[in-house]
């Protein structure tokens, strides 16, 4: 288990922390938040490249704050890849076997899995991007440490060189047992990859916990955004309801609360429907479609209830069947359980 107690590191213009993280020994951690946020500090702290202020950093039980990086038994690597342009893709695997422990996969079986045999005489800059982030990958593997810290690795990889070597990573770390930590923005690596995660904002961890826990489950109004909830609503609770500011009031899913509020409520949980009301949901409104954006392989379908606007994303099978356009009267509905509040 890797554990942050109280870390913190100020500079002139950002404070990290206090930051307190548990890191289940074997997961796939993902680090995730907005760009400058912190990701990368609390890498750096890991690893030791970068020395804090106050607290401790502990990995397997043992502090390790006066332990030089060399020491840690902890890989990194960067989105840059940082390959020495001097040395071959041999040569730059081989340079911190010297550093590491022994056991783990062998340098061949690295190689073997990370498809670089033809590559192994050629220097850093007669590869490719992606030929460059699986070299890093071999290099920091090649040393078995016990932790290994991913900084964004596939940013400047193109989508399918992504899909890839997000495949490899979960091979990886299936074979290894290794603990990964990996800075990221991109939630389709949080999902595919992530056993569990946490959220930093400011230099703060906003929530920490499973994956499904982080986007299913958002702690604040910030989450609920961060996570790509469009439907953030102000609200006035009264006992078992949430009254929009235009008087639509929202079944809440579990107990009373008082006072003013903020309700998010997930774009692929609210049906849009041009016929009868469905019968097993309590939240259902008529409304007028405002906008029609295609997003992704969906719809995203905005329809204003009053005064109050909301967005659902509807697939394109069921958008045909829908057979709806601006200005369309429709209903909306979604499951009590669907609304978060905070």
């Amino acid at each position: 288990m890797i554990r942050l107690k109280g870390l913190t590191k100020s500079f002139s213009a950002f404070k990290l922390g206090p930051v307190d993280l548990d890191i289940p020994e074997g997961s796939f951690f993902m680090l995730m938040g907005p760009t400058g946020s912190g990701k990368t500090l609390i890498l750096e702290t890991i690893a030791g490249l970068t020395q804090i202020d106050e607290g401790c950093v502990e990995i397997s039980r043992r502090n390790m704050n006066s332990i030089k990086p060399g020491r840690r038994g902890v890989g990194i690597v960067y989105q840059d890849s940082a390959l020495f342009p001097h040395l071959t893709v041999k040569e730059n695997i081989s340079y911190g076997l010297k550093w590491g422990r022994k056991g783990g996969l062998g340098t061949a079986e690295i190689v073997e899995m990370l498809d670089l045999e033809q590559l192994l005489n050629r220097l850093p800059g007669k590869l490719s991007g992606g030929e460059k982030q699986r070299t890093a990958l071999a290099r920091a593997l090649a040393t078995n440490p016990s932790v290994m810290l991913l900084d964004e690795p596939m940013s400047s990889l193109d989508q399918q060189f992504r899909g890839y070597l997000r495949r490899e990573l979960k091979t990886i770390h299936s074979r290894t047992k290794t603990t990964f930590v990996m800075a990221t923005h991109d939630f389709t690596d949080a999902v595919s990859l992530g056993t569990a995660g946490a959220v930093v904002n400011n230099g703060q961890i906003e929530q920490q916990g499973s994956i499904d826990e982080i986007f299913f489950k958002p702690s604040n109004r910030f989450m609920a955004a961060f996570t790509g909830m469009k439907n953030l609503i102000p609200v006035e609770y009264e006992e078992k309801k949430a009254v929009t500011a235009d008087g639509l009031c929202i079944d809440m899913p579990e107990g009373c609360r008082t006072g003013k509020g903020c309700i998010a409520v997930p774009q692929d949980s609210i049906s849009v429907s041009t016929g009868s009301p469905v019968e097993d949901r309590t939240n259902q409104f008529s409304g007028q479609v405002t906008e029609i954006v295609r997003e992704g392989y969906g719809y995203a379908i905005e329809i204003i209830c009053r005064t109050t606007v909301f967005t659902s994303i509807v697939p394109p099978d069921a958008f045909r069947k829908l057979n709806v356009k601006q200005g369309d009267t429709v209903s909306i509905s979604w499951k009590v359980s669907s609304t978060h509040f905070f």
